[in-house]
């Protein structure tokens, strides 16, 4: 059988979980037998460096965003506007080209940005168009919705990363979803508790809780850090960490140092900064707690990381179609204080700690397993390709 041919293209120009999920997917569909061939931003050429993917540049940058803001006044930026406006032409243009040439059997967009070019591709190729649907902004604005329907109907498939996103996109009309959980890759590691806290140089006797993943606003960090105020009264040997930087350089990480000094919660909570050895992390911690409450989550990247790990994670009720209460995780009560309580509730209970650590294990083993996420991406572009794709999700 001829080899699939799969051109993947990304506009975003920061790392983050998308990013992360896209190089762990066309890695791995590369050592499956797929040619693939990666359009990127020039700042994330090196993040995308695998061997044997082919990878082209596209000059997509920060400066380049459509608004700016002059004080609390919101304008276009004209500049901005026409600049990304002859990208996209010059570059649909080259694409169509590059597609004819390699003979591309599927284009797949990666992000929410990649959107724009869809109508022209699709005009100018004879490729199969796949939008890769990894947010939730159509649920956000008017606008954002309507960007979705429109590009959207000149696919021939949106892939969704989580019930959430298959929902949003049924509700805009869509009857070309499919949904397939993002792959995560994970670092093996079987050490101890223990073990992994004299690595990082944690105290033992510590109630070890965390935040891990980006710091910025929607991620509502500040009421975890309001809780930290009301459980240390109650736990003497609390610490929490929060592990991760500011998105897009944003200020939200020295905003919430500011609130750590002004509370007086420097013993409590501790900014590590992004780590490299993240595993190491979630082997330390007896609970890792993602605050967010307001708005949902997508996927959640560190949720599923965390349950590979057997760490226990409490969350709001946001992560109620992943998390059944006291089974594989546990959901607190609205609010600051609806999680310090169940901080506290939790403190003591060690052995239904231990039994959800073992449940959330297998439910990520079970669920998102590599093997079987990569048969089905694989199985759906080589249906695809055929024009013979019956959705069942």
């Amino acid at each position: 059988m001829k080899k699939l041919n799969l051109l993947s293209i990304s506009f975003s120009y920061e790392e983050g979980g998308a990013e992360k999920s896209l190089k762990n997917l066309v890695t791995e569909l590369k050592k499956k037998g797929i040619n693939i061939f990666l359009f990127t931003s020039p700042s994330l050429k090196d993040f995308y460096k695998e061997k044997n993917i082919n990878i082209y540049l596209i000059p997509f940058s920060p400066s380049m965003n459509f608004f700016i803001k002059i004080g609390k006044i919101k304008l276009l930026n004209i500049h901005s506007f026409l600049r990304r406006f002859f990208v996209v032409i010059n570059y649909s243009w080259q694409i169509s080209i590059f597609c004819k040439k390699r003979k591309i059997d599927i284009i797949h967009i990666n992000d929410f940005k990649g959107g724009i070019f869809i109508p022209l591709l699709k005009l100018l190729t004879h490729s199969k168009i796949v939008w890769h649907i990894r947010d939730l902004f159509a649920w956000e604005s008017k606008i954002k919705k309507y960007y979705y329907k429109v590009l959207g109907s000149f696919t021939d498939l949106l892939i969704t990363i989580s019930p959430l996103t298959q929902k949003m996109v049924k509700d805009m009309g869509f009857n070309n979803a499919k949904l397939i959980y993002n792959i995560i890759e994970i670092k093996p590691l079987d050490i101890s508790k223990k073990k992994a806290r004299k690595i990082l140089k944690i105290p033992e006797d510590k109630f070890v809780i965390a935040y891990i993943g980006r710091i910025s606003k929607e991620k509502e960090i500040e009421n975890l850090i309001e809780a930290i105020r009301i459980v240390k009264e109650k736990i003497k040997n609390l610490l929490c960490l929060i592990v991760g930087e500011d998105f897009k350089g944003g200020g939200e990480k020295e905003r919430l140092f500011k609130i750590v000094e002004k509370k007086g919660l420097k013993d409590y909570v501790k900014f590590t900064g992004w780590q490299k050895n993240i595993e190491y992390y979630y082997s330390a911690l007896d609970l890792f707690v993602h605050p967010r409450e307001k708005t949902y989550e997508p996927l959640g990247r560190t949720f599923i990381e965390a349950m590979f790990y057997g760490t226990p994670i409490l969350g709001t009720n946001i992560l109620s179609w992943l998390i059944k209460d006291r089974e594989n995780g546990f959901i607190g009560e609205e609010g600051y204080k609806g999680l310090a309580s169940k901080i506290i509730e939790l403190y003591e209970k060690k052995e239904l700690l231990k039994t959800v650590s073992e449940n959330a294990k297998k439910f990520a083993e079970e669920n998102f397993k590599k093997e079987n996420l990569l048969k089905e991406f694989q199985t759906t572009f080589e249906k695809l390709k055929r024009k013979n794709l019956k959705l069942t999700s």
